[in-house]
């Protein structure tokens, strides 16, 4: 259940503000295990929500 809140949780808030930074609700750890995962390549800036969402999905 608390795995289904994070992500219900972090839907709505890619959905009301996608332009923040993920740092703001990942870890450094997550972003980057979530592009090496996806083999995509990171971006030089700071990624989204938005952005770190539509990876992990």
């Amino acid at each position: 259940m608390v795995v289904a809140r994070r992500i219900m949780y972090l839907i709505r808030v890619g959905s009301d503000c996608p332009d923040l930074d993920a740092a703001l609700f990942f870890d450094a750890d997550e972003i980057r295990n979530a592009y090496l995962l996806a083999k995509k390549k990171r971006p030089v800036k700071p990624p989204t929500v938005n952005e770190v969402i539509r990876v992990i999905a």
